[in-house]
């Protein structure tokens, strides 16, 4: 007989394919009964499942795109927070290029603030 997972416990990162309906109800319990939930998706990975035609569903993965949605993205990965929610990223900041000139260095650094 299936147990639920120790939502605090489980360790896989093709959740979607390896964890039982039971396992992924017992996360999504887990999920309401935190204040402040966060979900770190790594977008690439789920490009790679989409192009490889691999099928990211199941019920906590409904539960996740009907109650969660992006704060912000970096380097790939969305950090979601539940829908109405909103966060300021804080310590996330951009290093980019720009024209370089005497005046000017040709490196721009970007700091995420809240206003």
């Amino acid at each position: 007989m299936d147990q639920p997972a120790d939502a605090d416990g489980e360790n896989t990162t093709l959740w979607f394919n390896l964890l039982s309906e039971a396992e992924q109800g017992a996360i999504m319990q887990a999920i309401e009964r935190s204040e402040r939930p966060c979900v770190l998706v790594q977008e690439s990975l789920v490009q790679l499942m989409q192009a490889s035609k691999v099928s990211i569903r199941g019920v906590l993965c409904d539960y996740l795109r009907n109650n969660f949605s992006p704060a912000f993205r970096t380097e790939g990965f969305a950090f979601l927070v539940r829908n109405g929610r909103t966060i300021s990223p804080l310590n996330i900041a951009v290093l980019g290029r720009r024209g370089a000139s005497e005046a000017q260095p040709d490196t721009q650094l970007e700091f995420c603030l809240p206003k």
